[in-house]
């Protein structure tokens, strides 16, 4: 996201997107949020703020698809994403 607030001001028109971060394992979620914020703020209504939960790439590798791993990541992610929210004020969310 580094960046992308400049981009949000020399521009006008062009919408703003992140690559797929991880609020869960990398960066707390009050960090991403916080880092989000600036391009949200200064784009209007131009930035788009992608999560998931990263981690599909090492689960199935070592064969931990089953167990419960789909239904934990999940909820980690939704708990992440409520706390993204609760941090950020309410005009920059939509």
């Amino acid at each position: 996201m580094d960046g992308a607030g400049a981009v949000a001001v020399a521009t006008e028109s062009i919408e703003l997107a992140t690559f797929v971060t991880c609020p869960i394992i990398r960066y707390h979620p009050a960090v991403v949020a916080q880092k989000a914020a600036t391009p949200a703020v200064l784009s209007g209504e131009r930035f788009t703020l992608s999560v998931g939960a990263g981690e599909r790439l090492n689960e199935h590798i070592v064969g931990h698809d089953q167990d419960g791993f789909f239904d934990f990541w999940a909820s980690e992610l939704r708990d992440a994403v409520s706390e993204c929210l609760a941090t950020t004020s309410p005009g920059v969310v939509r």
